[in-house]
């Protein structure tokens, strides 16, 4: 049976139940102007037509009560002004507009009285078809289900908050209509929806004779209404307000590769609920992955990009090269340009040579005049692509009538949309900065190549780029050398991130194109050559394209040298101590106080430190020779030498190379261990109390590990420092909950860019009681003020541990 063939039946059923009738007449409530393609197909870009925005009187009698009279829409405002002013910016794209006469004005010279309105009823609340509510106080206001959120919270998408009026209701009666989802008795209407066909229908003609209902209509926004009125005998009227689907929530993304991939990630979470997204990609196991990191999306996996454009009303492509793309769209067998082509907006992010790209649009423009194609490559790289921070250069004018809802879209996957002028020009944008970008990475790891040789550490060589001219986003998120920046590829050996063979094309394209142009280069022959030697050698290919530094012959290990002569001064500076006959407790001293005093925990199992780690010098007065020669006939062997310890309740042994000990120095610690039993006792009371909070706030893995961590003698009263005086004092102490400290926690330890305490902490903010909700709004007050990547970091750490936290409790 034909979708039409079982309408007709369920409609026959429904009318041999009827029993009612209700008029309905329409009302003019104002125009305004849309692009013709939006209705009719194969007229060009810039036809443009005058739409009416209407609205329904329904009038139902009621016997005794007498007459029920109803609204369906408003239309628009009479008074731009009254509209928010992200509405009135919008309202710019639709003039000309006709305001006069509204919905009010209409029932006035119609003869009815505004007072006799009963009920008013919105079919969604998009800014046309909201009018001015205040013109019917007595009405009782009924919207579908979300409404009201949309109105105070806008859509999960930064291109659909501006089209709502958060204080539309004010002051007014209003009530949702509860959605079909629930299957309950909705309150206040006492009936359940029901089947029509393949539509919900929800009996809302007080009288119960079967005469008017609303109608769930999913896609075109959450919420959305629609009206059946029986108007006579086996006659039947269906208002819906808004006939299409919600091209926003059609979107499709072809090409999901180390870019591709999280771009399309954050496209398909961010859009608004109930949106459907179709990809394609040759790799089956990237369809796979999007899939599953982005569960709660609805996505369906297409086997050709044909099938993506024959679904998906806007279509993003993102490739390696020009001859994908030409493959992509303008193949004959699978290519978007098919006889089917339904797709009215096309967005191709890659970066490729502006040829292919212009015929592509000519191709688009000649085949299908009402669809639009632009040009919109990215920079930022993977990380920018998972942060959403990604600029896109998009090669489309301001003035162009796409260009508001293109940027709207593009905001989902990026921070700074540019508008470059028109077709092709966004590559040669891009283009351009990436040869700007590819010779600072050229430049920088030179320059850290010659002053690492020359002896300087290259976190204080970097540093000073960074407050000098050489300040570049290259040197400061993307340093080539392995260490400085912990989340760039370089550290990760130098997975990940923008390989040095799409560089090396990005860089021959800029070249060409400057020979196209007359445009003189002097650097553009050499950078040139050292990419496309660098993507061949087996060492650099297929790794970030950063890897030049590693091409150049630049110094990876640094790291372990540089800590081998740190370790070589401290252990010189503790050697020279000890000969000095500094008392190895002293000394423990010294080095727990520097510790504290760089607020790191040295026993953890996270050593990570961002600046060079300090050399301890410990200075006491010097024996006197006589001194000297009398305590170097005094050996301790084995070298050894045992002391309690006074401060934590615990002894630690300290190992050493042969080494004079003068005899003083032994009758202190014997004091020592004398003396100090009582507080002893003391700090072992203390530390059993933190080490039970610990355990509570931060999980037994996360504790144990750091205490294994710091389980060697020596760095052992590093973690009874952190279990006292941290977890039994401060934890301890009355004037904050638990939770109120786990979220303390929480904002600083995203301040700090601390992942693994991090975490810890997020599981024990869980434990301790907080909600996601506490914990995610913790997170954004600290990304005010801490930063916004510090920010997303920790959102991404928060909410891994969130979800395992609530499988684990199964909540």
């Amino acid at each position: 049976m034909s979708t039409f063939d079982e309408m007709r039946a369920a409609l026959t059923d429904l009318e041999s139940k009827a029993r009612g009738e209700v008029q309905v007449s329409a009302l003019r409530g104002g125009e305004f102007t849309l692009p013709k393609r939006f209705f009719v197909a194969g007229v060009s870009q810039d036809e443009t037509t005058l739409v009416p925005s209407l609205s329904f009187l329904v009038s139902q009698n009621l016997n005794e009560e007498g007459q029920r009279r109803i609204l369906f829409d408003l239309g628009l405002r009479r008074d731009i002004e009254r509209y928010s002013t992200p509405i009135q910016s919008h309202t710019k794209n639709r003039q000309p507009m006709t305001l006069l006469p509204d919905v009010r004005q209409s029932l006035i010279d119609g003869g009815l009285d505004v007072t006799a309105i009963d009920e008013v009823i919105l079919s969604h609340v998009h800014w046309d078809h909201i009018g001015t509510p205040s013109d019917f106080p007595n009405a009782r206001f009924r919207v579908g289900q979300g409404s009201l959120e949309l109105l105070s919270q806008g859509m999960n998408g930064h291109m659909s908050h501006s089209n709502f009026q958060s204080d539309l209701f004010d002051r007014l009666r209003v009530e949702e209509i509860t959605g079909p989802g629930d299957r309950v008795e909705a309150e206040g209407f006492g009936k359940r929806w029901k089947n029509l066909g393949r539509l919900r229908i929800l009996d809302i003609g007080e009288s119960d004779d079967g005469s008017l209902y609303a109608v769930d209509l999913p896609g075109h926004l959450p919420g959305h209404l629609g009206l059946l009125a029986r108007v006579g005998p086996q006659s039947w009227v269906m208002l819906i307000g808004d006939a299409c689907h919600d091209a926003r929530l059609l979107t499709g993304f072809i090409g999901l590769g180390a870019m591709g991939l999280p771009m399309a990630s954050n496209l398909v979470t961010k859009v608004a609920n109930g949106s459907q997204t179709y990809v394609y990609d040759i790799s089956e196991s990237s369809m796979k992955k999007l899939v599953h990191q982005a569960r709660d999306a609805v996505i369906t996996v297409c086997k050709s990009p044909r099938e993506v454009s024959q679904k998906a009303d806007i279509v993003f492509t993102m490739l390696p090269e020009g001859s994908h793309v030409r493959t992509v769209y303008l193949d004959p067998d699978t290519g978007m340009l098919g006889p089917e082509l339904k797709s009215r907006l096309l967005i191709d992010c890659s970066t490729i040579d502006t040829e292919t790209s212009q015929l592509v649009s000519t191709a688009v423009k000649s085949q299908f005049p009402s669809t639009f194609f632009c040009d919109a490559p990215v920079s930022g790289g993977t990380l920018g692509a998972e942060a959403a921070t990604l600029t896109l250069m998009v090669g489309c004018s301001e003035k162009d009538p796409n260009w508001p809802e293109i940027r709207d879209l593009l905001s989902l996957m990026g921070k700074s949309i540019i508008a470059c002028g028109g077709p092709g020009l966004g590559l040669t944008a891009k283009l351009c900065n990436n040869y700007c970008s590819a010779l600072i990475s050229l430049a920088t790891s030179e320059a850290m190549n010659i002053g690492m040789r020359a002896g300087m550490d290259p976190r204080l060589l970097a540093r000073v780029f960074s407050n000098s001219t050489a300040q570049s986003t290259i040197c400061d998120k993307w340093n080539p050398v392995p260490g400085i920046c912990p989340n760039a590829p370089a550290s990760h050996g130098y997975q990940g991130g923008f390989k040095i063979q799409l560089m090396a094309k990005d860089f021959g394209l800029a070249v060409s194109t400057a020979e196209k142009v007359g445009a003189k280069l002097i650097l553009g022959a050499v950078g040139l050559r050292a990419y496309k030697e660098a993507s061949q050698d087996p060492k650099c290919r297929d790794l970030d394209s950063r890897v030049l530094y590693r091409y150049i012959g630049g110094n990876e290990d640094w790291k372990k040298l540089n800590s081998s002569t740190r370790q070589g001064s401290l252990t010189d500076h503790v050697e020279r101590a000890l000969g000095d006959t500094i008392a190895p407790l002293s000394l423990r001293a010294a080095l727990l106080q520097s510790g504290s005093e760089q607020g790191k925990d040295m026993a953890g199992s996270d050593q990570r430190c961002r600046f060079p780690t300090p050399v301890y010098t410990v200075t006491a007065r010097k024996q006197d020779p006589a001194t000297r020669m009398r305590a170097s006939r005094t050996q301790i062997s084995p070298a050894h030498l045992q002391i309690p310890d006074h401060s934590y309740g615990v002894s630690i042994l300290i190992q050493s190379t042969r080494r004079p000990v003068s005899t003083g120095n032994t009758k202190m610690a014997d004091k020592l261990a004398t003396n100090t039993a009582k507080e002893a006792e003391a700090h072992k009371i203390l530390y059993e109390k933190g080490l039970k909070i610990r355990y509570d706030v931060a999980g037994t893995s996360y504790v144990d590990a750091a205490l294994a961590g710091g389980s060697s003698d020596f760095a052992r009263p590093m973690q009874e420092l952190v279990t006292e005086a941290c977890w039994g004092s401060v934890w301890a102490r009355p004037g904050l909950e638990r939770k109120q400290r786990s979220l303390l926690n929480i904002a600083m330890l995203c301040a700090l860019n601390r992942a693994p305490e991090l975490a810890a902490h997020v599981r024990g903010a869980l434990n301790n009681g907080a909600s996601d909700v506490e914990i995610r709004e913790t997170l954004l007050q600290a990304a005010i003020y801490c930063g916004m990547p510090a920010g997303i970091e920790g959102f991404k750490v928060a909410e891994k541990v969130i979800i395992a936290w609530n499988e684990e409790n199964k909540k």
